[in-house]
């Protein structure tokens, strides 16, 4: 019976030999031609694939990184006129020199991390703000009454609460700046000024 197959097409059992005829069970090998093969399966997995993907994960995290240095650059410019403009009002001691230089130094320096988490903050307020006018204009372009006034509804609630996030955000660094906290206690502050005087 073993003399009727191969070594290398039959596997290797112990105990008695199979019975004369029988025919061992084909194994995939990556020699084979059997479309199912393990070769033949890593193949369409790889012809499955889109090779679109890692390019749109980068191009999407290069947009990202984008639109936070550009929120992280006008953060740092308003850290540093707030700065300078606090040292000039408050008349405070800085040992000399120009107080736009020593305003953009602790802009870039001590309170750095501050405006990087609010920087990054705003990106993502403006990521939601254009993913949520893209849904408002293919709800306007289809017929669907119900989701255009949804849509209008959403926007509307959207616009003042974005506009009070950049608000408060803008104080917020214009306060760090001058007193040099963090920006979490600084919109903290804020916003109980706001409260305190009517005008949130």
């Amino acid at each position: 019976a073993l003399g009727d197959h191969q070594m290398g097409d039959q596997p290797q059992y112990g105990g008695p030999p199979p019975p004369q005829g029988y025919n061992y069970p084909s194994t995939p090998t990556a020699h084979s031609s059997d479309p199912t093969t393990w070769a033949d399966l890593a193949g369409k997995c790889g012809d499955d694939a889109d090779p679109g993907l890692p390019n749109q994960a980068i191009w999407v995290t290069l947009l990202f990184v984008w639109m936070w240095a550009k929120m992280l650059s006008r953060d740092i410019i308003t850290c540093t006129v707030g700065g300078c403009i606090g040292l000039h009002y408050f008349e405070t001691p800085f040992g000399g020199g120009s107080r736009a230089l020593q305003g953009l130094k602790w802009s870039i320096t001590s309170s750095f991390g501050s405006l990087c988490y609010s920087s990054f903050i705003m990106t993502v307020v403006a990521i939601i703000d254009a993913f949520l006018r893209r849904m408002r204009e293919e709800a306007n372009s289809g017929n669907n009454i119900l989701l255009k006034i949804v849509m209008a509804i959403v926007m509307c609630l959207w616009g003042y609460l974005e506009r009070y996030l950049k608000f408060l955000s803008k104080m917020a660094v214009i306060s760090l700046a001058i007193t040099g906290e963090e920006f979490c206690p600084s919109a903290k502050k804020v916003q109980t000024m706001l409260w305190r005087n009517n005008l949130d």
